[in-house]
């Protein structure tokens, strides 16, 4: 029991806490590069967390690194329409999985 306590105590502290998108609104048929940076319930930043991003013509899925970011660099595209939205869904299993979904706004 000593063993398995020792073994999960380096686990106990790491649930994501909230994420920041940089920027949040982007521009139709623009090169675009978004930024995710992930934090855990301590205010530090987190490493493995899953961020998925879908819409405006847009699929695609990172983990953050150990500075907490993931870097996605896309062109939303709009098919024709004048508004849009990418999805972002930030997921981590810490002590319990956690899942935060965000949305990038595209004109």
């Amino acid at each position: 029991m000593v063993i398995l306590l020792g073994w999960t105590s380096g686990v106990q502290g790491k649930d994501l806490d909230k994420i920041e998108i940089d920027p949040d609104e982007l521009t139709d048929g623009s090169d675009a590069r978004i930024v995710v940076t992930a934090y855990d319930s301590s205010g530090n930043k987190l490493e493995g967390v899953t961020i998925t991003l879908d819409g405006a013509g847009v699929s695609m899925m990172k983990k953050t690194t150990s500075r907490g970011e993931a870097v996605f660099n896309f062109t939303p595209d709009l098919h024709g329409d004048s508004y849009g939205e990418i999805n972002v869904m930030a997921k981590y299993t810490g002590t319990i999985t956690k899942e935060i979904p965000e949305t990038i706004i595209v004109n």
